[in-house]
């Protein structure tokens, strides 16, 4: 209003030229300049800075120090503390705020001017003139905030618009650039611009939008990475599930809450903007990155169980259960969290995520295996190792074979041996214990199979000492043993002689008997799961 009067005051006053025009002009060489100046100003802290890791100055992205799962949050909040905000995000925010502001000034101006509002005859060969100079203020306010917040986004000249130190840490704080360009936009939304002219900044929100969503379903594959640093062994014990730590939870804290954000914020569609997963490569990115993010886990799985880590925990368990308690993180991961995080995007119908969620199983599927292995290698070599040993200690012969009496000291080695890996796993849940029991027994059968086979002399008494502890063995472990177990004993019994008198036979009847009494506690604890 003021401008009117000023310029009612001029053509009263018979100025020469076009005062209405003229003030048009100044109004957009002032819009230009406010965001020139505002570029400089900013530009101007950003390169005083000291460097990072210097004297301790330089703002960075944010320290999150809370847990993984804030970190996707604070990216939505950043702090209230200005120091900790890159100048290139600060001039983002301050950009918005002016343009917000001083823009459509620029814009009522023309309108007033073409509508016969500004007490002059106004010249309509004008209208091109004004529209490229709507057109290159907003464009030139869309590339400042390119350079600043998207700083690998193809720009002519990008000089012009600014290069920024921390440039390199404007992915963390895009959501928060977002907010302040929808802000803006929506301001130029409400004083009904051309469509074209919106169009401008449509364009670089959906820049905005992508750029988001990429980098925050990476930050989340990068936190899982090294998920692993938090784990503190505390086991969560339940029938269903056995015992599981705290880490699949987080990661399950950590991916849900990013989803949640990406659909308020980012996936959210405002006014004038467009369905971002509409366009096929996006599309099929994040359908990509979806597929990294539920398989991540299964690394921070495999670094937890195998390698040695930096964690604040200092009562790190022995390799043994560390390797069970990820094989049933794992499992748990595989059969509840991936699932979960499926069903949390079944409302994002653009995506098809049958073969993220597929891949990702495969993911923990091989995970499972080489888990599994690792823990068979670990537990049953040292036992397998000593049967040989045990069998022949004291310089045992079988040709040289007194009458038995019972089964000699290594079955019961064997059976005790056997009954501490079963007391290890039976808290991971039935499951383990019969898959690894079964892989055990079977790794016990081969072996005695071998060592029976290479006999190359026993006596009467050899024979029935034999017979003896091979039944022993096979009473005791039968609940775990498979085909493979059951073929290796019937091997291994091949070399030896038919009992033929009664009182051999009655013999090895009588030390079974008296075996399965004497180890009955062991024997027990593998029948309950017969």
């Amino acid at each position: 209003d003021q401008q009117k009067k000023l310029i009612g005051c001029l053509v009263q006053l018979e100025k020469d030229g076009d005062p209405a025009w003229e003030s048009v002009q100044t109004r957009y060489r002032l819009t230009f300049q406010l965001m020139e100046n505002c570029k400089n100003a900013h530009l101007e802290k950003d390169r005083s800075l000291v460097p990072r890791g210097v004297g301790g100055g330089g703002a960075v992205a944010p320290n999150f120090v809370t847990s993984p799962a804030n970190k996707i949050r604070e990216m939505f909040t950043p702090p209230d503390d200005i120091d900790k905000i890159p100048q290139n995000v600060l001039f983002v925010e301050d950009l918005t705020e002016r343009m917000a502001v001083e823009f459509p000034e620029l814009w009522k101006l023309g309108q007033s001017y073409f509508k016969h509002e500004l007490h002059v005859e106004p010249d309509m060969g004008k209208q091109p003139v004004f529209r490229e100079m709507v057109i290159s203020s907003i464009s030139f306010f869309c590339n400042l905030v390119r350079a600043a917040a998207l700083p690998a986004a193809p720009i002519p000249n990008r000089e012009d618009y600014g290069v920024w130190k921390e440039a390199s840490n404007s992915n963390t704080w895009l959501p928060h650039c977002l907010k302040h360009v929808r802000g803006a936009y929506s301001v130029l939304i409400s004083h009904d611009l051309p469509g074209p002219v919106l169009d401008i900044v449509k364009t670089l929100t959906t820049d905005l939008r992508m750029s988001s969503l990429n980098n925050i379903l990476n930050t989340v594959v990068d936190e899982t990475y090294i998920l692993h640093e938090k784990e503190d062994w505390v086991q969560d014990m339940s029938d269903e599930h056995g015992a599981v730590t705290k880490l699949p939870k987080l990661f399950e804290c950590v991916v849900l809450e990013a989803i949640a954000l990406i659909k308020e914020v980012v996936l959210a569609i405002d006014n004038r903007e467009d369905d971002i997963l509409e366009y096929e490569t996006s599309r099929a990115g994040t359908e990509l990155l979806f597929q990294k993010v539920m398989s991540a886990f299964a690394f921070t799985l495999e670094n937890a169980a195998t390698e040695n880590y930096y964690s604040n925990q200092t009562d790190i368990p022995p390799d043994s259960k560390r390797l069970l308690l990820c094989l049933n993180n794992c499992q748990f991961t595989r059969t509840v969290v991936v699932p979960k995080i499926v069903k949390n995007l079944h409302d994002i119908e653009q995506l098809s995520l049958e073969k993220a969620a597929r891949e990702s199983v495969s993911m923990y599927t091989v995970l499972d295996h080489k888990l599994f292995d690792a823990y068979i290698e670990l537990k049953c070599e040292p036992i397998i190792a000593v049967i040989e040993h045990n069998m022949y200690m004291g310089k045992f012969d079988w040709a040289k074979c007194v009458r038995p009496a019972s089964a000699r000291n290594y079955v019961k080695e064997i059976v005790h041996s056997a009954a501490c890996v079963h007391s290890e796993v039976s808290r991971m849940g039935p499951e383990f214990v019969f898959r690894v029991m079964t892989k055990l027994v079977e790794a016990i059968c081969e072996e005695l199979n071998r060592l029976f086979c290479c006999i190359q002399r026993m006596n009467s008494n050899g024979c029935v000492q034999a017979w003896i502890d091979i039944r022993c063995v096979e009473k005791s472990l039968k609940p775990y043993m498979n085909g493979n177990s059951d073929n290796y004993m019937s091997e291994a019994v091949r070399p030896l002689l038919e009992l033929e008198k009664e009182k051999d036979v009655l013999l090895v009847q009588e030390c079974v008997t008296e075996f399965q009494a004497s180890m009955r506690r062991h024997i027990q604890c593998f029948s309950a799961k017969s």
